[in-house]
């Protein structure tokens, strides 16, 4: 679904530090994008929104996009920066991280919501 994957502006899986360190990025007889498929085709069956799979979707984009995120110590253990990369543009994506937190939020109340209402 690459309309989901411009949207929440996600690149290959090697440029992700918790997808990288393994250097494993594919398995043999394994079609990554008809099992995604699948997930959503599921999502659909038990009338999980659009919306909100768009957020678990958000919420899981930015767990690798912040995996990515290092920080240098400036002064002290309490005064740290991010640290820029030329060559990583993690910070250029920082209002769409606001949105994704957001998302983060809004999906854990969706879920806790949903778990409470089964009881």
């Amino acid at each position: 679904m690459p309309e989901i994957q411009e949207k929440l502006n996600l690149k290959s899986a090697n440029e992700y530090k918790y997808l990288s360190q393994s250097n494993c990025y594919s398995i043999s007889g394994v079609d990554d994008a008809e099992e995604f498929r699948v997930v959503v085709e599921a999502l659909d069956v038990v009338h999980v929104s659009k919306e909100d799979q768009e957020k678990v979707f958000a919420m899981l984009a930015a767990v690798l996009w912040l995996g990515n995120v290092s920080f240098t110590v400036i002064d002290n253990e309490n005064h740290v920066e991010p640290v820029v990369d030329e060559g990583n543009n993690i910070l250029e994506y920082q209002s769409d991280m606001v949105h994704f937190i957001h998302s983060i939020s809004t999906v854990s109340c969706f879920v806790f919501l949903n778990i409470s209402e089964q009881k």
